[in-house]
């Protein structure tokens, strides 16, 4: 019976963990007729407990204990290796012919998701740049032609009253079929651009951290990890350039004075003519600095600094910066105000088309390197 669930509910399982248990089948055989005691116990539990409450209490505390050992068991087959192993997403012609071969009972109709599963994790042609909806952070994932990962900011929560990182990035990457992490770049430090790398870390290799340039310690500190065991880390310089499978990535802009969002790093993403332009929360003061000093920011997609606040966006920065979209990272219902009514209004008067996470969810952009298209998960 167990084993007709897990495989009734295999493609079910895979869309929304990404994982499935090759130790399961063997547990429930320890578990399940402990937890038959349980339940059975239980409703002879409620019946005594109604009759001598002193002599129901004592039941249940023995109940409770065999319910523990339950558990226990389940951890214990859930640290065995391979318990649990990564699997690529099924999509819906996937699902299809895996459940038409389960129906009919031809194995041979498996073979076609095979080939659809090679050309969902090995596809090829065209880059895919996701704004990912992390509430009030900013977090965007950039998959390259073959399949390699970058991320820019990880999202977060103050106080890390929500793992940000381990409920949403995390997934989300499994999802994508994604098993490690080439570079990851932070803007700053600050917990809602840099709180949900340390379950990233956690949960994938990571080739390199790029940071702005507060204090390894600073990091190591918003991560919640410690320092011995974080990944190569180092603070990008104005003007560095990384060449990833086709991608460019450069650091336009990244200031040594300064504190908080004054330190924000501006890095531009580039594939064939189509550019990506990532701020974090860069205040207008920075801005100016930056076109003083007579930097090309001109980008096809701009995200918009600090979540569209009044202290970002100036309308100098953003006629020089001519975006086509912009996407505005924000949380919804957020007590800040975001996006500010001026700041749209300076959007629109660009024109540009806006893209709002609290509004969109996941906004997706796909490019060949010359056309570019856009895809949004509505939260409506």
């Amino acid at each position: 019976m167990t084993i007709a669930a897990q495989v009734a509910s295999l493609p079910v399982v895979v869309w929304y963990f990404n994982r499935i248990s090759l130790s399961s089948v063997l547990a429930n055989a320890f578990v399940m007729p402990v937890l038959e005691i349980v339940i059975v116990g239980g409703l002879l539990g409620g019946i005594i407990a109604a009759v001598v409450p002193i002599v129901g209490k004592i039941f249940f505390t023995g109940e409770a204990l065999i319910f523990g050992l339950g558990a226990e068991i389940n951890r214990i087959f859930a640290k065995l290796p391979l318990s649990a192993v990564q699997v690529p997403t099924f999509g819906l012609a996937a699902g299809f012919f895996y459940y038409a071969a389960l129906i009919l009972r031809r194995p041979i109709i498996l073979l076609p998701i095979i080939f659809l599963l090679a050309v969902n994790i090995f596809k090829t042609g065209e880059v895919e740049v996701s704004f990912v909806d992390v509430g009030q952070g900013d977090c965007a994932v950039v998959v390259t032609p073959n399949k390699k990962c970058l991320i820019f900011d990880t999202g977060g929560v103050r106080e890390k009253m929500f793992d940000v990182g381990g409920r949403v990035v995390v997934p989300y990457l499994k999802h994508e079929n994604i098993f490690a992490v080439e570079k990851i770049f932070l803007t700053h430090v600050h917990e809602d651009h840099a709180g949900g790398a340390g379950s990233v870390i956690k949960k994938f290799p990571v080739g390199e951290v790029i940071t702005a340039g507060e204090n390894k310690s600073e990091y190591a500190s918003t991560f919640g990890i410690a320092e011995e065991y974080l990944p190569p880390l180092r603070a990008g310089h104005a003007g560095e350039k990384f060449l990833i499978d086709g991608v460019q990535v450069e650091i336009l802009f990244a200031p040594r004075v300064g504190t908080g969002n004054e330190i924000s790093n501006v890095y531009r993403i580039r594939y064939g003519g189509v550019t990506f332009l990532i701020t974090g929360d860069l205040v207008t003061e920075m801005e100016a600095q930056i076109l003083r000093e007579g930097v090309d920011v001109q980008s096809t997609v701009l995200k918009v600094g600090h979540h569209g606040s009044k202290t970002s966006s100036s309308e100098e920065f953003l006629r020089a910066v001519k975006p086509k979209c912009a996407v505005i990272c924000v949380g919804y219902g957020n007590s800040f105000g975001h996006p500010r009514p001026e700041v749209l209004e300076r959007l629109e008067n660009l024109p540009t088309k806006i893209y709002r996470t609290d509004r969109d969810g996941l906004i997706k952009f796909k490019t060949d390197g010359k056309t570019l298209s856009v895809e949004t998960f509505n939260k409506n």
